[in-house]
């Protein structure tokens, strides 16, 4: 969890690195929990899967990392001012 010693940041959704060292892509399962929810990955600025709930499998690409943001599923996203909202809430900042 990227948050978990950020003690003094804005409103924020769940956000985990995952990174694949490896030549092949690898495949990670998550749970989300019970209510659905959407994964955005904020390294590649789109979202990888929606409306999902329980356990669900992201692919890693090879000698990739994803930054997987945990949002409420059908939330509004909107990119200004060089950022990422889902629900007026920043998912990335751009570069």
């Amino acid at each position: 969890n990227l948050l978990k010693t950020d003690y003094f940041h804005a409103e924020a959704y769940p956000t985990f690195l995952y990174f694949n060292p490896y030549s092949t892509a690898k495949t990670v399962a998550i749970d989300v929990g019970p209510e659905a929810r959407d994964l955005f990955d904020a390294a590649s600025d789109e979202i990888l899967l929606a409306n999902v709930q329980g356990r669900v499998d992201i692919e890693i690409p090879a000698d990739t990392a994803r930054v997987v943001v945990v949002a409420p599923a059908g939330g509004t996203l909107r990119r200004e001012n060089g950022r990422t909202l889902i629900d007026d809430v920043v998912v990335r900042y751009a570069n």
